[in-house]
């Protein structure tokens, strides 16, 4: 009878444990001061994403092809296969509020290939992307896609406001509106990437956004992609209002 009874249980909590492993810090993290996330469709190298106390590091090799759906096949003619590294957080930015984020970032090495972009953050409706930033080293370093493949689509490019960014640990403040006519305010070591740079939002965008973190960047045939790598450490998301 206890064995029955065993089994019973376990079946009727199974379930809810498997739900919530979807969302969850990694078991490897050593840490669970990062706010709760997933793998953005798995990760394509033992090395892809690993955890450190309050943190986590990203590194793409050349052809770390993702595991999303798309991500082995041809976009257009622009690339044959997209590289990607990357975690989604439970957090929803909410439409129609104010969100910040914050957290402290390091990028190690890479983002320096002469073919590509790669993202550090993004913001998501759905499957389209509402800000996909990227960066890349060179006199303007900082490039911001907002509402990505729409009509109202924008292409923004920044320098640095500070000389030395590679190597080192630096804070990065993102205030982030969503309403129809949306702001994006950026800071790095207290100056502004960009303030208040308005932009339309994707009309499908009813009630929330979500927010990624790691790297996401096309592949290339001919020409190598470098290896990237990127740490975030302390990251906090708020509602201003």
């Amino acid at each position: 009878m206890l064995k029955y009874l065993l089994i019973l249980c376990v079946s009727m909590i199974w379930p809810s444990i498997s739900n919530a492993a979807n969302w969850t810090n990694n078991s490897n993290n050593t840490s669970n001061t990062i706010p709760n996330h997933k793998h953005n469709c798995g990760k394509p190298d033992s090395d892809s994403i690993t955890y450190f106390e309050n943190g986590v590091k990203f590194k793409v090799d050349n052809k770390d092809i993702g595991k999303c759906s798309t991500d082995p096949h041809p976009f257009k003619s622009t690339k044959p296969y997209s590289e990607r590294a990357e975690i989604t957080f439970t957090y929803q930015l909410k439409r129609n509020k104010t969100h910040r984020i914050r957290f402290n970032m390091n990028i190690s090495e890479g983002f320096s290939g002469p073919n590509r972009n790669e993202t550090w953050f993004q913001v998501k409706c759905g499957t389209d992307s509402a800000v996909m930033a990227y960066l890349k080293k060179g006199h303007f370093p900082f490039k911001f896609r907002l509402a990505n493949a729409t009509n109202d689509e924008r292409f923004v490019s920044r320098k640095s406001p500070i000389q030395r960014f590679y190597r080192m640990w630096f804070p990065i403040e993102i205030i982030y509106n969503n309403r129809v006519t949306s702001e994006l305010s950026i800071y790095i070591d207290g100056q502004p990437i960009m303030e208040k740079q308005e932009f339309k939002q994707i009309s499908d965008c009813r009630k929330s956004e979500t927010f990624r973190l790691g790297i996401y960047r096309g592949g290339h045939e001919i020409i190598p992609n470098v290896t990237s790598e990127i740490m975030y450490k302390d990251i906090v998301f708020e509602t201003l209002k």
